[in-house]
């Protein structure tokens, strides 16, 4: 079994663009016609459910987990990474692959998946730039924190009432944090 060691790096918004351009994630902001229509009264659908998923819901996600397991959904979700001053949490890792789950499965069977792959993005908090964005359907993603003592984070995901999560199978393969 091969392991990669992933360096978490600072989820900044210069990663969020770079994830977006790969179409891995989308970042909440106006869209180029509002962008050009700045005195114009608009409403946009960023994006719909299908309606086989449900309707909506908010949830609350704590994470006390440390081993590296990635899942997908057939839909997209929004994180919100966003926690009162007041509270103190350890470290919250994203782990995020590089490619959608059909790419992804297929070099896994090829065995040319390498580390470059995947990336591991400290998470911070109120951060306006990166605080918010959607994590597109077919995506392998998960979240983990540190071992030891300390509140575990949470953070909150809206994603559709029905939606399921599946897991990347990867016997090959396994992910740590460095």
């Amino acid at each position: 079994m091969q392991t990669f060691t992933l360096v978490p790096e600072p989820l900044t918004n210069a990663v969020l663009i770079t994830l977006e351009s790969l179409g891995l994630v989308q970042r909440l902001r106006p869209s180029e016609t509002m962008v050009a229509n700045p005195t114009v009264d608009m409403v946009e659908t960023i994006y719909e459910s299908s309606p086989e998923f449900g309707t909506h819901k908010l949830i609350a996600v704590r994470k006390n987990v440390i081993d590296i397991a990635l899942t997908f959904h057939g839909a997209h979700e929004e994180v919100i990474f966003s926690k009162p001053e007041e509270l103190s949490y350890k470290p919250l890792y994203l782990i995020i692959a590089n490619l959608q789950v059909e790419v992804f499965n297929q070099k896994l069977s090829d065995r040319t998946l390498g580390s470059q792959d995947f990336h591991a993005y400290e998470v911070m908090y109120n951060d306006p730039s990166t605080m918010v964005f959607t994590i597109l359907k077919d995506v392998p993603h998960c979240e983990v924190t540190i071992p030891g003592d300390g509140e575990a984070p949470v953070f909150y995901v809206t994603e559709p009432s029905n939606m399921t999560m599946t897991y990347v199978d990867m016997p090959t393969i396994s992910l740590t944090l460095g």
